[in-house]
């Protein structure tokens, strides 16, 4: 049949030609993946749950930071959050190119010594692609964008706290 007989079905051919009782499985591992996003949002709002996960390695930030930087995040239009919010994206930033550089030292390794031993004992490639998604610094700030609001339905900051943030010149009686 020669190389143009490549298969090029959609996602949902597959789901509509696949084999019966292929659409539970399917359900299965969408109920999963909900009951892992539920969990998520819990520990996040949770002290306690939270501590547990950061205490399992699974988060960096102090609760009251993660707290600070959700909300942050939430209200960067701010005017007092902007600058807060600015620096949250660099050091996102900052990050993304240091895993990135990561990757491409990886794969320059794996050009010039293949699958050899590392220079230093590792396990060279391996070692380095496993280390560049292992060690990202600001991974908690990653994972921000999972509790995104849409703007219309984010509630407005109570007026207590709003004055907190205000500027001297705009704080409200």
């Amino acid at each position: 049949e020669g190389p143009a007989s490549f298969n090029n079905q959609t996602s949902d051919d597959a789901y509509y030609h696949a084999e019966p009782g292929a659409e539970d499985n399917v359900v299965q591992e969408q109920l999963a993946e909900l009951e892992k996003r539920s969990a998520h949002f819990e520990t996040i709002m949770s002290k306690d749950k939270y501590e547990q996960a950061r205490a399992a390695g699974n988060l960096r930030f102090s609760y009251r930071a993660m707290q600070a930087a959700l909300l942050i995040n939430l209200y960067q239009e701010e005017p007092i959050l902007n600058q807060a919010s600015q620096l949250l994206r660099a050091l996102v930033d900052i990050d993304e190119l240091m895993t990135m550089w990561r990757q491409r030292h990886a794969l320059m390794v794996h050009r010039m010594l293949g699958v050899k031993m590392g220079t230093g004992g590792s396990s060279g490639h391996a070692y380095l692609m496993d280390a560049a998604s292992k060690h990202r610094i600001f991974k908690d700030l990653f994972n921000l964008s999972t509790y995104l609001i849409p703007r219309h339905e984010l509630p407005p900051l109570d007026e207590v706290i709003r004055n907190k943030f205000a500027f001297g010149t705009e704080a409200r009686a």
